[in-house]
């Protein structure tokens, strides 16, 4: 299921410009409060008043633009393209930006170096609370970190002082902090916006078929009272129902999704890895001696004991990510999206002695007199040079592997990489 960019990146600028009131007006508080602060315990003289007060004038004006620009953007957001209100956004960022190293620059030329160490750590704290405002957009948080603190860290390591040369080597090393959380905090948020249009397109999804559903089953109802073709009218149901269970992404005796939902999913997840780097993990689970089970105790009771191990892979697949699905007769797909092979390995565990756990009687199996489940684990990094038919494969021989090993256990690929 594809989502377009163009949303999105729409979604992204939408809290961004919900997010920014706060913070434009919070800048406008600690420019104050900075200003006044100086007035009180540096003793300026007047020229340097003046040029407090003029700055303090024009970052209002600023500010009071950029207000502008959100209002403007949530009363008309189609004067502009989403990437042009992103741009623009920016714009002002960079200018607020300046402004700020502009009175730093001053500052240094004007007063004792005590109120530059207060006015570096003020800016720097002030930067790293818009980490808040800015995570939906790492192009925004870049260019206000850059330009607010950048400058202003080059001027720091070039100076005479002592402190001041060594808090503009802290400043280095705190923006590249900042910029690694920002993108790392920015991934998530795409993610979280991603799955967002996901579930809703999928509620949409759901809500045209129930309509068409209802639809159909008027129509029947319709051709039965006024043809009276009972045959005829049952077939239909009856295609009706076929559709519409094929359709469906639930494998209707265990509750799990179907093989069908499983190609959808995984196609998903493995092109997302790649884009991210992330790993991605599948786990294949089989049932250890199913048709000796079937043969001993009947196929209800086959049946009963699928749907008792579909509920333990529920229970240990609990993250939003994860995804379980019944991938054919009595074989389980387990599929954790941005898993160490670590931690794979121990959900596996937690699957299988889980099954044992349950303790369904089997007097047939080779293995134990209670049903088992034997396990094949691989995680991959997706890239151009790997497909998920490498992914499935492995997996595969992991599983068959460890059912050629005795069964009831959890077998791990070699392959990593």
């Amino acid at each position: 299921m594809n989502i377009s960019k163009q949303k999105i990146l729409g979604k992204r600028v939408n809290i961004l410009y919900r997010q920014s009131s706060v913070a434009i007006i919070g800048m406008v508080i600690i420019a104050v409060a900075i200003c006044l602060l100086l007035y009180n315990l540096a003793e300026p003289d007047t020229a340097f008043v003046k040029f407090m007060f003029f700055w303090l004038v024009a970052l209002i004006v600023v500010s009071s633009l950029r207000l502008f620009a959100v209002s403007l953007y949530h009363n008309r957001p189609d004067v502009l393209k989403e990437h042009q209100w992103l741009y623009f956004y920016v714009l002002w960022i960079a200018i607020s930006g300046i402004l700020w190293n502009i009175l730093y620059f001053e500052l240094s030329c004007k007063l004792e170096p005590v109120y530059l160490y207060f006015f570096i750590i003020t800016v720097a704290g002030m930067t790293a609370g818009a980490l808040s405002t800015y995570n939906t957009s790492f192009l925004a948080f870049s260019v206000m970190i850059i330009s607010t603190l950048g400058p202003m860290t080059a001027i720091s390591l070039f100076s005479d002082d002592e402190i001041i040369r060594s808090l503009g080597i802290m400043l280095l090393v705190y923006i590249i902090f900042l910029l690694i959380a920002s993108y790392r905090l920015y991934n998530q948020i795409n993610n979280l916006i991603l799955n967002e249009f996901m579930i809703t397109r999928l509620q949409s999804e759901k809500s045209q078929a129930a309509m068409v559903n209802t639809e159909l089953e008027n129509e029947i109802r319709q051709r039965i009272a006024t043809e009276g073709k009972l045959k005829e009218e049952k077939d239909k149901a009856e295609a009706l129902a076929d559709t519409l269970l094929t359709i469906s992404s639930k494998d209707g005796l265990t509750g799990l999704f179907n093989r069908r939902r499983f190609d959808e999913f995984i196609e998903k997840e493995w092109n997302r890895g790649m884009r991210a780097k992330e790993p991605l993990t599948l786990i294949f689970c089989d049932i250890d001696c199913y048709k000796a089970y079937n043969d001993s105790y009947g196929h209800l009771a086959g049946d009963d004991c699928l749907k008792q191990i579909a509920e333990v892979l529920e229970h240990f697949t609990r993250r939003a990510s994860d995804f379980a699905a019944r991938y054919g007769g009595e074989e389980f797909a387990v599929v954790l999206p941005n898993t160490t092979l670590e931690m794979a390995h121990y959900v596996a565990e937690q699957i299988r002695t889980g099954v044992e756990d349950l303790k369904i009687p089997h007097q047939s199996s080779t293995v134990k007199d209670i049903v088992t489940i034997s396990m094949g684990v691989v995680t991959l990094i997706p890239d151009q040079e790997k497909s998920i038919n490498d992914l499935i494969n492995l997996a595969d021989q992991a599983l068959y592997e460890a059912k050629a090993n005795g069964r009831n256990q959890t077998v791990v690929s070699k392959v990593t990489s």
